[in-house]
C-alpha cells in the first residue's frame, strides 16, 4: 500500500462507510452480548422463583431469607438515621451524608460528575514547588 493511499476522497468515503457499517453492527449487537451476559441479583431484587429444579420448600426458603435480609438492611438503616440525627449536630450530619456518598460511590466504582471534576477547585501551584 503506498503512502498517499488514506489521502485520496474516494478512500476516504469507502472508509467512512465501512466505519459506519461497523458502528452499526456494534450497536445491533450490543443488547444481545449484554443481555448473554445474565444478570446479577441486586439487594433489593427478590430471588427467581420459578427457577427450573427448585422444588417449592426451596423457594419458599430463599423467599424468606431474602425477607429476613430486606428487614435487617432496613432496620439497619433506620438505626442509622437515628443515630446521624440525633447525636450530631447538623454540620456533622451534613459532612456525615456527603462522606457515605462518596464511600457508596468510591465502593459502586461510579465517578464523580463530570462537570464538578473539572470544575473543581485546585490549588494553585507555583513554580518552585513543581521542581
Amino acid at each position: 500500500m503506498n503512502p498517499g493511499f488514506f489521502h485520496t476522497v474516494k478512500n476516504k468515503v469507502v472508509l467512512k462507510k465501512w466505519f459506519r457499517i461497523l458502528m452499526l453492527a456494534g450497536f445491533i449487537s450490543f443488547p444481545a452480548i449484554n443481555h448473554a451476559q445474565g444478570v446479577a441479583l441486586n439487594a433489593n431484587e427478590k430471588p427467581d422463583t420459578k427457577a427450573p429444579g427448585a422444588s417449592h420448600q426451596q423457594r419458599v426458603a430463599a423467599r424468606r431469607k431474602w425477607r429476613a435480609d430486606r428487614k435487617q438492611k432496613h432496620q439497619h438503616d433506620k438505626n442509622l438515621k437515628y443515630h446521624n440525627k440525633h447525636l450530631q449536630t447538623k454540620e456533622t450530619r451534613k459532612r456525615m451524608k456527603e462522606t457515605r456518598r462518596k464511600a457508596d460511590m468510591s465502593n459502586g466504582h461510579k465517578r464523580e460528575f463530570f462537570l464538578k471534576r473539572w470544575f473543581r477547585h485546585r490549588l494553585k501551584t507555583t513554580k518552585k514547588e513543581n521542581r
